[in-house]
């Protein structure tokens, strides 16, 4: 091992001792059972949020509500104009599909069920990680 190696070995793990000597490990166990929690919320409002970089301008209570009615008269349009691309998005993937034999459909099936699987198997290995 050369020196500068030894010395971040020993940098990380004098932190981590450090970490779980300050009580760093309770608050992250406390925060796994928190998750569960975090998905029971119900989805924030788009329209309750100002846009990017303005959280930053100091925008005073009367600029927040102007820029939230504005919001609530354009997200619905948004929303609706996105899902009408997902449907058209179907159809051209239906059409596309269309296009090919029985022998190239069969083979696009087993790619895409291996994409599901190999999705799934990196997760369950994040997931096994992380405990």
């Amino acid at each position: 091992m050369t020196p500068l190696i030894r010395r971040s070995f020993a940098a990380a793990a004098s932190a981590a001792l450090l970490t779980f000597a300050l009580g760093g490990v309770i608050p992250s166990i406390a925060a796994q059972d928190a998750a569960p929690a975090k998905s029971a919320r119900k989805a924030p409002d788009p329209t309750r949020r100002v846009p990017t970089y303005f959280g930053s301008l100091g925008l005073s209570t009367e600029q927040r509500e102007e820029i939230y009615a504005i919001q609530a008269k354009y997200v619905p349009q948004i929303q609706e104009l996105e899902r009408k691309i997902e449907g058209l998005r179907e159809r051209q993937m239906s059409d596309c599909e269309d296009v090919l034999t029985p022998a190239q459909k069969k083979i696009l099936g087993e790619a895409r069920k291996s994409a599901v699987d190999r999705r799934k198997a990196a997760a369950k290995a994040r997931a096994d990680a992380a405990e």
